[in-house]
């Protein structure tokens, strides 16, 4: 994308509609990620009521079991700092990008 920017052959335009549409698809996949996690039925509180509140020790089936279980809900817990996180830079690269825009014009 630079060189095709510097060769002065993309056209803003098409950066700004595909930017559009990645934002969109970025918003759509963070409420759908906070949805599931903590939405009416959610695996947040499946997470506490049947993981994080019943720990296991020794080694048994249920033990592995439970260990499994753990690592699916901190899963979906990083999935959602992801986001997060994601949405933190983002954001910053937008502030950037008009700190360079008003440097350039003004």
């Amino acid at each position: 994308m630079l060189v095709l920017i510097a060769q002065r052959r993309l056209l803003p335009g098409v950066v700004m509609l595909f930017s559009f549409i990645f934002v969109v698809l970025y918003i759509a996949g963070i409420i759908g990620t906070a949805m599931q996690l903590f939405g009416g039925p959610n695996i947040n509180n499946q997470c506490n009521t049947y993981v994080n509140n019943m720990p296991q020790r020794g080694p048994s089936i249920n033990t592995l079991a439970w260990l499994q279980q753990q690592n699916i809900c901190q899963c979906w817990n990083a999935a959602f700092a992801f986001w997060i996180i994601g949405t933190v830079f983002w954001v910053w690269i937008m502030v950037m990008a008009g700190q360079v825009n008003a440097n350039q014009y003004g």
